[in-house]
């Protein structure tokens, strides 16, 4: 996973990933099939394990839905001035290799879906407890953060500014008032 999230797909290599995972060629092989299977998993170990696990863990915490919200704000504002962020293994890929195999393309479409709906349920739950207006629209508001949340992490990559992430972030912030 890291050496895909690192370097991309095309530039991992599989003398690479023979060494990040101390596994001979026949034995990549043998267990992943091809690169691109070995790919896959990774994306999926990467989505469950650290994207929806960590956006849920700061989504769920204690307080209202907006606390949650405002736990994911401060989260990316932090990850983004870090020297070493990398963006994000997702977005990398749809950039990359989006549309390289229908297989491909449905696996991160699902994640892309997956993420918007763990945002709907917050939102709808910032509705019920009262943290969010009434008439928020959902669906929509789930969007911009999914796409505010792509954005920083491409846009991120190449500028470190914490003032543009903080102003993206006020902007969010916004849109649920």
């Amino acid at each position: 996973m890291h050496a895909f999230w690192k370097n991309g797909y095309g530039a991992t290599g599989i003398a690479e990933l023979e060494l990040v995972t101390g596994l001979g060629r026949q034995s990549l092989y043998g267990a992943f099939g091809d690169k691109d299977e070995l790919f896959a998993r990774a994306l999926d170990y990467y989505f469950e394990r650290v994207l929806r696990h960590g956006l849920s863990h700061l989504l769920e915490g204690a307080g209202s839905a907006r606390d949650g919200l405002n736990r994911v704000f401060a989260a990316w504002e932090s990850l983004a001035a870090q020297d070493d962020f990398q963006g994000c293994l997702l977005c990398k890929s749809l950039l990359e290799i989006g549309h390289a195999t229908a297989q491909r393309s449905e696996q991160l479409r699902q994640m892309l879906v997956r993420l918007e709906d763990v945002f709907v349920q917050t939102l709808k739950r910032g509705v019920r407890d009262g943290s969010l207006r009434e008439d928020l629209s959902v669906r929509a508001t789930a969007r911009l953060l999914l796409v505010g949340m792509q954005g920083l992490s491409l846009l991120c990559t190449a500028r470190r500014d914490p003032r543009f992430v903080r102003d993206v972030v006020t902007g969010l912030r916004h849109t649920l008032d």
